[in-house]
């Protein structure tokens, strides 16, 4: 399954998918509190390290956990497109259909839990909607359930964290105590990780500084007032043309009559990232991966309304209207695919030295990675043991450059450590190594006694 997904999608984003299965991974042999010890939040380290102690730290554990957890959230979303007012077949539809967006496909298999995460706010958010022939003790349980489901996806990721507390505020415009509860419930996550960052690094938003930091050092700070002011309504219009054009579409003909209460979390989740974009404290590549939750429930607001007219409409009308909308989707689709395509980070190669490297030596022995970027993640992740290896550069913007030249800096590195083994690009010709072995672009190799 994994192998036919990879024919269609890549199965890696960006370099924080291996750094992510290295500290699931460190999880899984010492367990902690707060896995990553930096500003990414708990919950995916927790639930992937967990699964690598019963079966094992590789990185095919890690993949399996991310196709398990996409396969959850297709229940989420048929449960939200319920919520929100499509019936039986339209609801399998929606999940489908949003399984099938080209910016969400990707993140489906890539060890990241942006698709997971934004099921999760996306099953929340719905429960926000009272259908008329529900009881009031009805809503109140179900949003007891969103609340959860919330309170999960703000330990993951932190663009959920202004729709959370716009479903908290919504919640308490309510007389029911149920209601009021699931307002606390939703922002138990925040607040314990506020109260995690108050008495671990002495702030409750420690986290806004380090990515703000991180960002600077990265890019210099050079997106202007504009860019940033305009980067996420751009994405969120042009990402995802189609679905964004049949939500407009939806609302003209009254989709969020009776879904009032889904505006205010959405609107203060874009503001908060606008403003976050402003001060230079958000995600930095690929912007979109925290807009998914707005496309996830445009999906099946779209098709709500398509329910709705199917049924004024005759089935003419209706099979008209279906295959015409079929048609629009499929051309704007191909005209996309022609596009520039998203940059996405492979690391075969890495991947296979790392592989390599498990085969040939125990994980007792000790090797020095070298590489030119932050491949040397994908190597670790690749191999299991991570804490045995030690890594020449880092290549972290935010330290001083390394001033001698990378042949020289690493083999200094490898005496210093007492590691005899390199991971080295075989584009180094060195007579004091001896070759074990190798992939496309790197070699593992021995030191050579003195």
């Amino acid at each position: 399954m994994l192998g036919l997904a990879h024919r269609l999608d890549p199965v890696s984003i960006s370099d924080d998918d291996y750094a992510r299965v290295v500290i699931a991974q460190r999880f899984a042999e010492a367990a902690s509190l707060d896995p990553s010890g930096t500003s990414w939040l708990p919950l995916p380290f927790w639930l992937t390290g967990a699964a690598m102690r019963l079966f094992g730290a590789s990185l095919l554990v890690a993949r399996w956990v991310q196709v398990a957890t996409s396969v959850g959230a297709a229940l989420l979303l048929f449960g939200a497109a319920r919520r929100l007012g499509c019936g039986r077949w339209f609801a399998v539809a929606s999940a489908l259909l949003t399984a099938l967006l080209p910016t969400l496909r990707p993140l489906q298999l890539a060890t990241v839990p942006e698709y997971w995460t934004a099921a999760l706010a996306t099953y929340g958010l719905s429960t926000l909607v009272v259908r008329p022939s529900e009881p009031d003790t009805s809503t109140s349980h179900e949003s007891i359930f969103g609340a959860l489901a919330l309170a999960a996806a703000t330990l993951c990721r932190y663009e959920i964290w202004p729709l959370a507390g716009g479903f908290a505020i919504a919640c308490l415009t309510w007389r029911d105590i149920g209601r009021r509860g699931a307002a606390l419930l939703a922002c138990a996550g925040m607040l314990a990780w506020c109260a995690h960052g108050w008495w671990a690094h002495g702030s409750p938003f420690f986290f806004i500084a380090r990515v703000a930091h991180y960002k600077a050092a990265l890019d210099g700070g050079t997106a202007s007032w504009g860019e940033a002011l305009l980067g996420y309504p751009v994405a969120l219009l042009t990402r995802e043309p189609e679905v964004t054009a049949a939500c407009l579409a939806a609302v003209a003909w009254g989709a969020f009559r009776g879904r009032v209460a889904l505006l205010p979390p959405l609107a203060l989740g874009l503001a908060v990232l606008i403003w976050g974009d402003v001060r230079g404290g958000t995600p930095t590549h690929h912007p979109e991966r925290a807009l998914l939750t707005y496309w996830m429930l445009a999906v099946p607001l779209s098709l709500a309304t398509l329910t709705r007219l199917a049924g004024r409409w005759g089935r003419r009308e209706t099979a008209a209207l279906v295959l015409g909308a079929a048609l629009v989707a499929t051309g704007t689709y191909w005209l996309r695919a022609r596009r520039e395509p998203t940059y996405y980070v492979e690391r075969h190669d890495e991947q296979a030295i790392g592989t390599l490297v498990a085969r040939q030596l125990a994980p007792s022995e000790r090797v020095t990675l070298a590489t030119d970027d932050y491949g040397y993640l994908a190597i670790q992740a690749a191999a299991g043991h991570p804490d045995r290896f030690v890594i020449a550069d880092h290549h972290d913007p935010r330290a001083q450059r390394i001033t001698a030249s990378p042949v020289s800096h690493a083999f200094a590195v490898a005496r210093a450590s007492g590691t005899p083994y390199l991971v080295i690009p075989v584009c180094w010709d060195l007579d004091q190594v001896e070759t074990l072995t190798h992939s496309a672009d790197f070699r593992l190799v021995r030191l050579k006694s003195p």
